[in-house]
């Protein structure tokens, strides 16, 4: 869990392509890097979006490209150098691709490294989420991809950082592909199905610790978020994971690295969806008892309650994804108070199909809209300050 008008128009967004196919997948290394080959996408912006000049953010739609025949699915922003490189799928009638894109200098556009010949296999490969050290404290500061295809059941991780990825197999003896991912700090946590129950698998470096997750059959972990030692905080350690089980939603509760998982049930929720730690306590959205939007928050784990932080008036779906954009600070301050904790923020469709941005300040949440330009589904804070989101071809970008 992860700010002045910029105004302008970006004519052409250069696009270069790499992706990882089949035989790339062997290697032990990916080096995601610029071709000579560049595919054109324009970005033009939306008048919905971009003529009230109170908008907070602006629309670069086309941001992301892809070859003739093909359309880009960016998912998730990692930061790189001054920017970022985003990662997500080409895809095709026949195919489905993984693929980077590296922004250029100035953060409005983007290369997509590769000549594009590697999107005739028909591979069939699905990104389910990238854990970055935005907004966690990873180990060495690397991010981790998890990926899943048709050749391997159980998927692959990539580790590293924009420009050389190292590869490796998920747990062999999970059932299918994780469906909850999330930094236990500085270790990867993710969970799933093991054989005919529930697991996590801890990753360390360099192998997975696997300890089975209790639940009633049907439970469904989406989340997870570590607590980490802080010195300057009397915040116990902890990993938490949310989900569904049944009419409720699932909360499973552990000391750091899963060591003994506790599992209970929330009425006040049908689902949650998304977790996060903002330095001060967890945040955890999904779908409430009534079947509108929920917000819970807890101090440690195990005790949850509604959000002091009014939604926004007239908010009826739930918001996607939560974000922070800063890792929680470990420095104990002297002779002053401890530096406020950094923001929460959602992504989210809106009522009327457009896209938004939600800040949760001092006292409420705050809407941020975006256009109609769709969703975004990543949400980063660059190295200047700045506020990038993004989703499908769309690049957002809002000045902090």
């Amino acid at each position: 869990m992860l700010v002045a008008v910029v105004v302008g128009v970006l004519a052409v967004a250069g696009v270069t392509m790499r992706v990882l196919t089949a035989a790339q997948r062997g290697a032990a290394r990916h080096a995601i890097g610029e071709s000579d080959t560049t595919i054109s996408g324009t970005a033009s912006h939306g008048a919905a979006a971009n003529s009230d000049a109170a908008t907070l953010w602006e629309a670069i739609p086309g941001a992301f490209g892809a070859p003739d025949g093909a359309t880009a699915q960016v998912m998730s922003l990692v930061r790189h150098e001054n920017c970022f490189t985003a990662m997500g799928a080409v895809r095709t009638a026949r195919s489905s691709n993984i693929a980077s894109w590296t922004s250029s200098d100035d953060c409005r556009s983007s290369r997509l490294a590769g000549s594009g010949t590697a999107l005739k296999p028909p591979v069939k490969e699905r990104l389910l989420g990238v854990v970055d050290a935005n907004g966690t404290d990873l180990w060495h500061g690397e991010a981790f991809a998890v990926i899943t295809d048709r050749e391997r059941p159980h998927g692959y991780l990539l580790k590293g950082h924009p420009g050389v990825w190292t590869e490796e197999d998920l747990p062999a003896d999970a059932t299918a592909a994780p469906t909850a991912m999330g930094p236990d700090n500085p270790f990867l946590l993710l969970a799933g199905r093991r054989k005919n129950g529930l697991a996590t698998w801890l990753y360390s470096g360099w192998g997975w610790n696997s300890t089975p997750l209790p639940a009633p059959a049907g439970a469904v972990p989406l989340s997870a978020a570590g607590m980490p030692r802080l010195a300057d905080t009397v915040i116990p350690p902890a990993t938490v994971i949310v989900g569904r089980a049944g009419p409720h939603a699932a909360i499973w509760h552990s000391p750091p690295g899963g060591q003994d998982w506790q599992y209970h049930e929330l009425t006040e929720a049908r689902t949650l969806t998304s977790v996060v730690f903002n330095g001060v306590e967890l945040v955890a959205t999904g779908t409430a008892s009534t079947g509108g939007p929920v917000v819970l928050t807890s101090t440690d784990g195990v005790s949850w309650s509604q959000d002091s932080h009014p939604l926004p008036l007239g908010l009826l779906r739930p918001f996607g994804s939560l974000f922070t954009t800063a890792a929680p600070s470990s420095a104990f301050v002297l002779g002053g108070p401890a530096e406020p904790p950094p923001p929460v923020y959602a992504v989210s469709e809106t009522q009327s199909g457009c896209g938004a941005v939600y800040q949760r300040s001092s006292t409420a949440w705050i809407e941020e809209p975006l256009g109609c330009h769709g969703a975004p589904t990543s949400l980063l804070r660059l190295s200047d300050g700045r506020l990038a989101a993004a989703g499908a071809t769309t690049l957002w970008l809002r000045h902090s």
